[in-house]
């Protein structure tokens, strides 16, 4: 696939990051498949309901700004494939943190859409 294929992918990740941001249940679902698979740096893997619904919720950690860092974006067939460094201030109980993963993403082009299959997160 071209290059247009490979910006459409990572503005589906920044679009994907802004509705972690803004806790967005309606575009987090609509950027993930129903069968995603997500995984968290501490070994926890959710299903697309469960992750929405612990981004939402209430007393949840909270996603202040996000930034994202050395990022690449490879197409192979109907799939993206991206990596990049994910530094996160948070917020969780008016306490304030700080998050810096490594994130491997697989997108999948499905009917003209780009959704998020799996996602797994590790420590730097």
């Amino acid at each position: 696939m071209s290059t247009e294929a490979i910006q459409t992918v990572n503005e589906c990740v920044a679009q994907f990051n802004g509705a972690l941001v803004s806790r967005d249940a309606k575009a987090l679902t609509e950027l993930t498949s129903a069968g995603l698979s997500y995984g968290h740096s501490k070994g926890k893997v959710e299903g697309q309901e469960s992750f929405v619904n612990n981004v939402v919720s209430e007393g949840a950690t909270q996603f202040v700004k996000i930034d994202i860092a050395d990022q690449t974006t490879e197409i192979v067939g109907d799939n993206a494939i991206v990596r990049h460094t994910f530094k996160a201030e948070t917020s969780k109980n008016g306490k304030v943190g700080a998050l810096e993963i490594r994130n491997m993403m697989l997108w999948q082009n499905a009917g003209g859409s780009w959704v998020l299959i799996a996602r797994q997160a590790f420590s730097v």
